[in-house]
């Protein structure tokens, strides 16, 4: 049988304050390397991010790690049930959960999507396990790319604006030091 965990993270500083309720298949340690990893890579990324992530970047920001401890395990058929309970007693006994779903949102198996939900596109496997989708993750590259292509241009267009050639800067060289010539012999 196998065995799934539903979690909660917590705030080092205050550890009996329940902030994220979920579940996993994975090992505690695995999952909060994961949700660590993913707050960061979204922020990179410039993603929309979840309160959840949010939080988990405050501490972070703070040099702290969140903490992971077991709520209770269970099974493949009664993982979505006990997620929501977990999430609604948790919530009545005044926990400030982070969480935006009631719980049992993830797949059955816990395996990652292998169809895109944007364009319908089969995702690829990246050697770090995750799936991604070539044709939206090309299309993002291209966008991105263009507007640093376009910032670049800009940024050449004010420079050359504000900064001179050497032929120009010479030539102002040259006429304030002629004025400041024929300031001196009006004196």
């Amino acid at each position: 049988m196998e065995i799934w965990s539903i979690y909660g993270l917590y705030d080092p500083r205050k550890p009996k304050e329940i902030r994220v309720v979920g579940k996993t298949k994975r090992s505690l340690e695995q999952r909060l390397a994961g949700y660590v990893s993913e707050a960061r890579w979204k922020r990179r990324l410039g993603r929309r991010i979840q309160p959840s992530h949010v939080w988990v970047l405050e501490l972070a920001d703070f040099g702290l790690r969140p903490g992971i401890r077991l709520i209770q395990a269970c099974d493949r058929r009664t993982w979505k049930a006990r997620e929501r309970r977990s999430i609604r007693l948790h919530r009545e006994h005044g926990h400030r959960l982070l969480n935006v779903h009631l719980g049992g949102n993830g797949r059955e198996d816990g395996s990652p999507k292998r169809i895109c939900d944007k364009c319908g596109a089969r995702r690829k496997r990246r050697a770090n396990g995750s799936y991604y989708c070539l044709a939206c993750y090309a299309a993002w590259r291209r966008t991105t790319a263009r507007a640093y292509d376009l910032a670049y241009k800009r940024d050449d267009r004010r420079a050359k604006k504000l900064n001179p050639t050497v032929k120009e800067f010479r030539a102002q060289s040259v006429t304030a030091l002629t004025t400041i010539d024929t300031f001196k012999e009006g004196f």
